[in-house]
């Protein structure tokens, strides 16, 4: 299905769910992912009779990217635009990694739209610290900041090398946008959220360290954790009807 937000045309899909009796849930993916990442998820709710929905982000998958560079708070104000435009209010969101950043935001600064919240392998603290990968780079390339542009080839290069599963290299058209998302810290947010909250995490993640599971389950008052052993970032594309019998216990008990 399509619908237009701002002028974008933004790919998503809709269950039938029960009639009348179950709160909307809404998935969203991480960096790099689409509708694919989180469709056993999105299939499982729906087999639970929830009206489940599961978009692509801009400049993912089938959705148009941005015309311009955006952060955290213009990925944030786009999916309030999508959820108010698909007419509904309260929401159950489920955000993975990146996704699950923006739904923290969301929660914290837009709270009417949010009944319950789901984070899953959350990226929330974020280090402004030059990676590895650029240190490098500079220490290779003379006068590096002054050829920037022109080296930038030579830096796709480099990535494709030594970090070829790096977030960069995932949708280079969006690349500008991941550049700035990647400095925008979102702990302070977290003690604003005072909706029931549940974080789900594998203890073997290493892109989001459970350490920060910790730590957000700490900040958000009242929240539930739970931690899957032997599992890495990939928690709810590898098991996504194991994580659903925690996120559907999490919802009854809080209607």
């Amino acid at each position: 299905m399509k619908i237009d937000v701002d002028g974008l045309k933004i790919n998503y899909l809709e269950s039938e769910g029960a009639v009348g009796s179950q709160v909307p849930i809404l998935f969203v993916h991480g960096w790099g992912g689409s509708v694919e990442s989180l469709r056993g998820l999105f299939s499982t709710a729906s087999k639970y009779r929830y009206k489940a929905y599961l978009l692509d982000l801009p400049g993912f998958g089938n959705s148009d990217a941005p015309t311009t560079t955006w952060g955290v708070e213009e990925y944030a104000l786009f999916l309030r635009k999508f959820i108010v435009a698909l007419g509904l209010h309260e929401v159950i969101y489920f955000g993975h990694s990146f996704g699950g950043g923006l739904g923290a935001y969301i929660s914290a600064e837009s709270p009417d739209l949010i009944k319950n919240l789901i984070l899953c392998a959350a990226a929330i603290r974020r280090s402004p610290k030059e990676s590895k990968a650029s240190s490098t780079i500079k220490k290779v390339v003379p006068n590096y900041e002054q050829y920037k542009e022109k080296a930038r080839p030579l830096r796709k290069l480099y990535y494709k090398i030594f970090y070829p599963l790096s977030d960069t290299l995932k949708n280079p058209k969006l690349e500008e946008s991941y550049r700035k998302i990647i400095t925008q810290d979102l702990t302070d947010r977290l003690e604003k959220i005072n909706k029931p909250t549940l974080i789900l995490w594998g203890d073997q993640d290493r892109y989001t360290p459970v350490e920060e599971a910790v730590m957000i389950n700490e900040k958000i008052s009242g929240s539930k954790i739970k931690i899957y052993q032997g599992v890495g970032h990939s928690l709810p594309i590898s098991q996504p009807e194991n994580i659903f019998i925690e996120i559907d216990n999490f919802i009854r008990q809080n209607r």
